[in-house]
């Protein structure tokens, strides 16, 4: 028989056990002094085999089993059970006390993992012991990884704005990484087993060699870059079309002499060394009969000459003493210690420093350092000025005023002459 005594209900076949309302009105089950609003308190620990477990809370409805509590299981676990009349299938969440682990999903006594089940039991996704977040495996590939996407065909990962524009990041059959706009279903671009980079394009460049970077535009590779061949760095300009002229120009870096070198359809066009001279073999087969008017500087700077009067002011008539200075000049014949010339040829010519003492202006004059820095970067210093050449075709306004007054002198003389003749 039980009966209830003060504010406690007890059950005078077990004196040790009952239901305790506390002052506070807070219930108690199997203690007399409850630690929140219901306390439900159990000496013996529990059993998970089916149709004999000891649960400390069971709420079931018509006899099967809703929801059921279990404090400490064989498993050293807590856990609830939901939804089945004995505890070996349905969901559970369970804490494991050894480990520290909470697991959701069906009620498997393993237990060790935050897990998301699919409505099959088949599980869809868990947090491991290590914090690691993995998509449709149970186990990290690679031990130091944080979150893993797997699939049995095509692992992927969208990314979608509320406009329903949507994008994804998948690793499919073929192993290669691919960025596709799905909403679209156009794949945007892809790295693929060989590490190779494609942008635009499902494959490798267009003569499908081990191209590193390949950018193409609807399906025609446009820029592919090639790490090594035969010695060389290449980046290639595609215009679309088949066949092994298909690159339309290229950008090639040479080892075995630091060289860049520019072409276009399959032909060198313009080499760059590595000490600095630039080689343009075009530019020779070109042939003009116009004049020379290309000026260099000796900071490298290359310039169009010309002599149009907008490019001109101040203009004052050459004065007879400047012309006449130029009669001072030596002539002179030497052989060239420049690097590109033949040495045992012999040339004419003046010398820079000594034409400087009667005209400066008709010299060359050097007044740049040129140096690099750390990166590679010219640098120009300013310098004193140093004559380095002669500007031959500034002679010509010397020239035609000396032989414009010699011209009008041999007149004068032959109105002479022909005047005592016929005297």
């Amino acid at each position: 028989m039980s009966k209830i005594k003060a504010n406690r209900y007890e059950n005078t076949a077990t004196t040790d056990g009952g239901i305790d309302i506390d002052t506070s009105g807070r219930v108690g089950i199997g203690t007399a002094s409850p630690d929140g609003t219901l306390h439900v308190h159990s000496n013996s620990a529990g059993s998970i085999t089916a149709n004999s477990g000891a649960d400390d809370l069971v709420i079931e409805n018509n006899g099967d089993t809703g929801i059921s509590i279990l404090t400490a299981d064989g498993n050293n676990a807590t856990a609830i059970f939901f939804g089945c009349p004995t505890q070996t299938v349905g969901a559970a969440i369970r804490y494991n006390n050894s480990t520290h682990e909470m697991s959701l999903g069906p009620d498997d006594p393993s237990g060790g993992y935050l897990r998301i089940n699919s409505g099959d039991g088949v599980e869809a996704a868990r947090i491991d012991s290590s914090g690691r977040l993995l998509v449709g495996s149970t186990s990290a590939y690679v031990s130091d990884a944080n979150f893993q996407v797997t699939d049995d065909t095509n692992a992927k990962l969208v990314i979608s704005n509320p406009g329903n524009a949507s994008y994804s990041l998948a690793v499919g059959t073929d192993n290669a990484l691919a960025f596709k706009d799905e909403s679209n279903a156009v794949e945007r671009m892809r790295i693929d087993i060989a590490g190779r980079l494609m942008l635009g394009t499902t494959t490798e460049g267009a003569a499908n060699e081990a191209d590193n970077l390949t950018i193409a535009d609807s399906g025609d590779v446009g820029i592919t870059l090639r790490s090594t061949n035969s010695g060389f760095n290449r980046i290639y300009f595609s215009d679309g079309t088949s066949g092994a002229s298909e690159y339309a120009g290229y950008l090639l870096y040479k080892h075995a002499d630091n060289a860049m070198i520019f072409g276009t359809n399959a032909t060198e066009r313009m080499r760059l060394r590595s000490d600095g001279r630039m080689l343009v073999p075009g530019v020779y087969a070109e042939t003009t009969g116009g004049s020379a008017n290309v000026n260099v500087q000796s900071d490298g700077l290359m310039q169009r000459s010309v002599s149009s009067i907008k490019y001109k002011k101040d203009v004052e008539t050459l004065q007879d003493s400047y012309a006449d200075a130029l009669l001072n000049v030596r002539p002179v014949w030497y052989k060239s210690k420049c690097t590109s010339d033949n040495p045992d040829w012999g040339h004419w010519g003046f010398i820079a420093e000594e034409l400087a003492e009667i005209d400066p202006r008709l010299v060359i004059w050097k007044t740049a350092e040129l140096s690099y820095d750390e990166q590679g970067v010219p640098v120009k210093t300013a310098c004193e000025p140093e004559a380095e050449g002669v500007q031959y075709d500034r002679f010509v306004p010397h020239l035609l005023n000396l032989i414009k007054r010699q011209q009008t002198a041999i007149e004068t003389l032959e109105t002479k002459v022909a005047a005592l003749e016929a005297g």
